[in-house]
């Protein structure tokens, strides 16, 4: 069994919705209009389409993968300093945790404490 449905556009009139296009048309009207206040010359946007293909070009360029070890050395170096500087971290900071100051007096520490604020009459 043949399907004779059409594609249509989920809009009562089964047209395409016009507030998008109105609104890129705004937008672009907008842009255009601004382009002089940013001092921007479209027409040597134009004129350098030349070095934007350029640039694009050798920005997708392959790489040259010959660095690769040298790379992978100095990766490993990088996490190895890392990690000794975590584990220096806490060789320090374990002992001060553990022969930490006594706990403060109860004076001291009812000056400390948050107080609760009543907020609406809660």
């Amino acid at each position: 069994m043949r399907s004779t449905s059409t594609l249509c556009w989920p809009t009562p009139d089964g047209r395409a919705p016009r507030g998008p296009l109105v609104c890129a048309a705004i937008i672009i009207l907008l842009l255009l209009a601004s382009a002089p206040l940013a001092e921007m010359n479209p027409a040597k946007i134009v004129r350098s389409l030349d070095d934007m293909w350029d640039f694009a070009c050798k920005l997708f360029a392959i790489p040259d993968w010959s660095y690769l070890p040298q790379l992978g050395v100095k990766l490993l170096e990088t996490f190895e300093m890392a990690f000794l500087a975590t584990l220096l971290a806490t060789c320090i900071s374990l002992p001060l945790a553990f022969f930490k100051k006594a706990p403060l007096p109860a004076r001291q520490r009812s000056l400390l404490a948050v107080q609760p604020v009543e907020i609406l009459g809660c």
